[in-house]
């Protein structure tokens, strides 16, 4: 942590983390440890506590709660600070919540979904292979391997979802 008044460095988690998986929600940093736990570091408070015992090996948060990779089954779950759902099963290579749409690519296909957690409706956004993606603002963007020149491209679909959430 850099003061950005003061220039100064303050060292805040001392555990060995992963550096690319960490969250920043208010007061509070989610991090996972270089065992695959998921922390909760309080700010303020100086706290940091281990949010539940499952091993995981990527998390978002939205709307107040967790979402994670399993890391021995690869599954998304759910945790709402006090239970655990399961919401998409198969081997899920990356993923992002956001406003309750889960936007995941397939480890074996590398297709990209967005699943609707409240409906539960499952729909396939591209018809080819998808090698990073953002989901942002309901706006969809992707890289992709393009056959015919061998190169890697940048592309979007706009407007994924429609009136009352469903998918365009």
């Amino acid at each position: 942590f850099i003061n950005l008044q003061t220039n100064k460095k303050q060292i805040l988690i001392k555990n060995s983390i992963l550096p690319t998986v960490y969250s920043i929600q208010y007061d509070n940093i989610y991090y996972l440890d270089s065992y695959y736990q998921l922390h909760k570091y309080n700010i303020s408070r100086k706290k940091d506590e281990i949010i539940f015992d499952e091993l995981v090996t990527s998390f978002c948060i939205d709307n107040g709660k967790i979402y994670y990779k399993e890391l021995k089954s690869g599954y998304i779950y759910e945790f709402d600070q006090k239970n655990h759902k399961k919401i998409i099963d198969g081997n899920i290579l990356y993923f992002y919540v956001s406003n309750e749409q889960c936007y995941y690519v397939e480890e074996d296909s590398l297709l990209p979904y967005c699943y609707d957690i409240i409906n539960k409706n499952k729909i396939k956004l591209l018809n080819y292979k998808v090698y990073s993606f953002i989901a942002e603002e309901n706006n969809f963007y992707y890289s992709y391997y393009e056959e015919k020149d061998h190169s890697i491209k940048i592309d979007y679909r706009k407007n994924i979802l429609g009136a009352n959430n469903e998918i365009n």
